[in-house]
């Protein structure tokens, strides 16, 4: 469990060679907070969009189907990368609002 939390802050470290400027989405009474970065945001030749999102401490590569309003994560050391619905009030909603509503 440890390797694979490793394994995702690495990947997530060396993912972009941009600059990045990441955004709030959502900050919870607790302090938590939900960002993405909107340099990553990338059409795909498929039709999909690419974005990083996540917490202060794990990021994650989404893939997301704005047609369908479906994701996949992908570059994780621990999650399975097939598709699923978003979910109403998650942070994948978040995510998904904002990168395509601008599609």
């Amino acid at each position: 469990m440890i390797l694979a939390a490793v394994a995702l802050m690495v990947i997530a470290g060396c993912s972009s060679t941009r600059q990045s400027t990441w955004t709030l989405l959502q900050e919870s009474a607790y302090g938590d907070k939900f960002l993405y970065d909107p340099s990553s945001v990338e059409q795909t030749a498929a039709g999909t969009v690419l974005v990083w999102a996540g917490t202060d401490s794990v990021k994650y590569h989404y893939e997301i189907d704005c047609t369908k309003k479906r994701v996949r994560i992908l570059e994780s050391a621990h999650i399975d990368p097939t598709w699923f619905s978003i979910k109403a009030q998650s942070g994948d909603e978040l995510v998904y609002n904002v990168v395509c509503r601008t599609q």
